[in-house]
């Protein structure tokens, strides 16, 4: 679980950030940028399963 929050806690608050702005003020206030942190949405679960991965070998192997 702490691996995981490590590995994609940063990307959860950027987006809550982002789509808080996007869902408060709309695009008025950076209308060119308001669709450009889509692409972290998709890096969330690949994150998410990266760690449980990581996080197992490490226990199987105790090497990072």
């Amino acid at each position: 679980m702490t691996s995981a929050l490590h590995f994609i806690g940063g990307l959860i608050l950027y987006l809550v950030y982002q789509y808080g702005l996007l869902f408060t003020i709309g695009t008025a206030g950076y209308p060119s940028e308001s669709l450009s942190s889509i692409i972290v949405i998709g890096l969330v679960p690949v994150l998410l399963v990266a760690s449980i991965f990581n996080r197992y070998f490490y226990r199987k192997t105790g090497n990072v």
